[in-house]
């Protein structure tokens, strides 16, 4: 992030990571053996696990975000 400092309440920050590890799932690293045509140079992509980068952009590590967000998935089922 850019400096941005957003006050959310845990839950919210649930959801926002939520959201960025379901945008960032679908990526896969490059196969930087093969041989590009015309290779174009983009800015290079983050590195780690979808998870840890969503954790890292609200500001939870790894584990607190997967305890809240069990927490969160609970709450939910319970209609809460």
């Amino acid at each position: 992030m850019i400096g941005l400092k957003l006050h959310l309440t845990p839950s919210e920050k649930v959801e926002l990571a939520r959201r960025i590890e379901e945008a960032l799932g679908g990526r896969q690293g490059s196969n930087q053996y093969q041989r590009k045509e015309d290779p174009q140079n983009f800015a290079e992509a983050q590195k780690g696990e979808s998870r840890d980068i969503a954790a890292k952009a609200v500001g939870m590590n790894r584990e607190t975000y997967r305890q809240a967000k069990a927490v969160n998935m609970k709450s939910r089922r319970n209609g809460r």
